[in-house]
Formats: structure tokens, sequence, C-alpha cells
């Protein structure tokens, strides 16, 4: 288990911290300046390390390792970005929960990967020319069928998991863009709300 730290470069003012590798990534998209820094339960910050701890206190990332609480006067403009940051992770956090969320619900192979599987067998076989892979054969032995029809079926499987992803990626990477592109609380909540407003939509078609 790993925590990420957006930190400003030319200050080394904590900017936001996530425990989603995910969210990191979005979060950086969106902002300039900036690195990122993982840190795990062995950093003596990690205690510090979380969002009621932080509140109302400024962290310097010195070294790009050591983290320490700082009464440095930093940039007006770097603590403004400070409090967009940290209300852009909030929101991301959220879209990032219940995208992931909504899938697992869809995801309905017994075990978690097994879509990939079926991805990697499926992509060694040529159904025109009836060249099965051993596992193609395998499997319809085992469901009495024959192997091109073994294979319809596993290739709709994975043509449903693979339009599943690209919707909830497609969404994912809509509103991070416009999550991103947020500039104060009013955007930010606007962006939220809109993103609520469509993610109902979403789960209906």
């Amino acid at each position: 288990m790993k925590k990420f730290l957006l930190v400003e470069k030319s200050t080394g003012l904590l900017l936001a911290l996530t425990s989603s590798k995910q969210v990191a990534a979005l979060l950086f998209q969106g902002l300039e300046d900036v690195f990122v820094v993982s840190i795990d339960p062995g950093n003596p910050f990690w205690p510090a390390a979380n969002k009621t701890m932080m509140a109302g206190r400024n962290f310097e990332v010195v070294n790009r390792k050591i983290v320490i609480e700082s009464a440095n006067q930093f940039p007006r403009a770097s603590l403004q970005m400070k409090d967009i940051a940290k209300n852009r992770e909030e929101v991301l956090q959220r879209l990032v929960a219940m995208v992931h969320n909504w899938i697992d619900e869809k995801y309905d192979l017994v075990f978690s990967g097994m879509d990939s599987t079926i991805e990697f067998v499926l992509r060694d076989c040529e159904k025109s020319s009836g060249v099965f892979t051993t596992e193609i054969h395998n499997y319809a032995e085992m469901l009495g069928l024959t192997p091109d029809q073994a294979y319809d079926e596993l290739d709709k499987i994975a043509a449903r998991m693979r339009g599943l992803h690209m919707r909830c990626l497609a969404f994912i990477n809509k509103y991070a863009r416009i999550i991103n592109q947020a500039t104060d609380s009013e955007g930010i909540e606007k962006a939220n709300a809109t993103m609520y407003q469509d993610w109902l939509e979403f789960q209906s078609t």
C-alpha cells in the first residue's frame, strides 16, 4: 500500500495526496510544475499523510523524499493551487471509485482478469480457417461444444468486456479533463454536478 504526493517543483509545497495511483495520474495531468512522490508505511511522514492531519498546514518535500511541516511563506499562487488541487482530487477520487465499482458490478466472469485470458486465447485463433488454440478445444470439449461454438461464446464475452472498459475509460477521461480545467471552487462544484448527472444517463445506456 502506498500514498502518492503531488508536489510543486519550484517551491516543494505539497499540493495534494491520494492513496490511488490512478487519481494521482489524472490529477498530475491537470497541474503544471509538479512531480509525484510515492511513500509507504515506513516513511516517517506516513502518520501525517491524511487529509485531516494536513488541514490548515503546509508541508514541504525536500530532495523529493523528506516531508516536513513548513512555516515558509509560500507564494499566494502556490497556496491557491494547493486549494484547487485538493478540491480536484476529491472529485477525481469519486469519479474513479464510482466507475470502478460499476464495472465490478458488471463483471460477470468468475475470476478477475479472466477477460484478458480470453482475449489472449482468441488472438491466436483463425476461425475462418478452422484454426483454434488448445485452450479453445479444451473449453469446447468440457462444455460439449464445437470449437466454432466455443470461439463464438468466448468472443461474445470478450467483446462485451471490451465495450464496458472502453466506455468507462472514455467517461473517466472526459470528466478528468473537465475537472482539471476548473480553476476555482465554483467550477469544480459545477464539474462534479455535471459528472453525476451524466453518470445517471451513462448507467442507463
